[in-house]
Parts: C-alpha cells; structure tokens; sequence
C-alpha cells in the first residue's frame, strides 16, 4: 500500500471515529430528553428504560476508546490527528458521565412519582430545554468542527445557571414554609444539580471541540 493509500486509509478511520462519537452523542440526548420527561409525566416505565440504556453508553464509551488507542498504535498521527484522538478520548468520557446523571434524573424520577406533587413543574422543564439544546448544539459543532458555534454554547450555561439559582432559591422557600414537603425537595434538588452538571460537561465537550478545531486550548467559563 502506498503512503497516499494509507494517509486515505487512514483519514476514513478518523471519519468513522468521529462518526462513533456522533453516535454516542445521539443516544445520550435521547436519555436527556427520556429522563426529564419521565419526571415530568411521572413515568416509571420510561425511567427505568433511561436507566437499562446507560449501559449502552459505557459500552460505546468502551469501543470508541478502543478505536482511539488502536490508531495511535498502529498508525502515525499528524499533529492535527493526535490533537483530534487525543479530544475523542476527553470528549466520550464527558458525554459517558453525562449519561450517569440522566440516571440519577431517573431514579429521582421514580422516587418522586410516588410522592405527592408540591405543584406544576414551570422553570425545571424550561431549564431541562435549555440544556439539551445546548448538547444538541455542542453535537453540530462538532460534526461541523465549528468553534464558533462551540463557543456560542458555552454562552448559553450562564441561563442554566440562573434556572439553576431560580429553582433552588424556590425549593428552599418550599421547606421554610412546610416542613413536610423535605423529602420532596431534596429529591428535586439532585435532579436540578444534575441538570446543572449535564451543562457544565456540555461546556467541557465544546471546549474540547475548540481545541481540535483550532489548535488553542483554553478555559473559557
């Protein structure tokens, strides 16, 4: 095989790379939608599928990484190559820890079906929106390689953290004025901190993305 053959060769496999990771992006935004709307609707069923499918993601977490370690080893990465490997690989385990806190919407969303409702979800689904749309977003960027609209995202964290004070801020009134409902809460509040934590590691994706795309690595929030 000639050295043209094998540098054609080889950019196909860093195409399927990227497909792979586009894959795993796809199935974890169906597990952020399934887990907020199984709290939402009060859907057992729903969260424990969200819940079976998290596996899923480990085991593509798993092949891909397999993927990056054998091109590094039997092939000869260019600079820009080694920076693309080397973000896959940071890149899976932010969306594979993303998935863990939609298991952890779910479970609190089979607790909380079975307790009495303080009132009718307004700013969680709002916020729940604002973050998948913000992953969904991070998932163009990076099939365009789009800095630019990478960055844009980043941007976009600072209204999950005002859901995020705003919620709180609510719940906590909550449990000043009725003891009882503390249970209720403080399952609530673990939905919104992941929530919140699912942005931070969107952020953390489109950095990455900024990297490969660009060459500069630097914190931006």
């Amino acid at each position: 095989m000639t050295d043209e053959n094998i540098r054609k060769s080889f950019a196909q496999e860093i195409e399927d790379l990227l497909h792979s990771v586009l894959e795993m992006g796809a199935m974890t935004e169906d597990l952020i939608k399934g887990s907020v709307k199984a709290l939402i609707e009060q859907d057992v069923a729903l969260a424990d599928k969200v819940i079976a499918a998290d596996e899923e993601i480990d085991h593509k977490e798993i092949e891909i990484e397999e993927k990056c370690l054998r091109l590094l080893a039997l092939q000869q990465p260019m600079a820009s190559d080694l920076r693309t490997i080397e973000s896959v690989l940071k890149i899976i385990t932010d969306v594979e820890r993303l998935a863990d806190h939609t298991t952890k919407i779910s479970k609190k969303a089979k607790i909380l079906a079975a307790l009495p409702q303080l009132k009718p979800y307004v700013d969680l689904p709002k916020m729940a929106e604002r973050v998948t749309e913000m992953f969904h977003l991070s998932l163009e960027a990076f099939v365009k390689k789009d800095a630019e609209l990478a960055r844009k995202v980043i941007d976009m964290d600072d209204a999950v953290d005002e859901y995020n004070s705003r919620i709180f801020k609510e719940l906590v009134d909550f449990m000043i004025k009725d003891n009882n409902c503390i249970s209720f809460v403080s399952h609530l509040m673990v939905v919104v901190q992941s929530l919140e934590r699912i942005a931070d590691h969107v952020t953390n994706i489109c950095e990455r993305i900024i990297y490969f795309t660009t060459g500069k690595l630097s914190k931006l929030n």
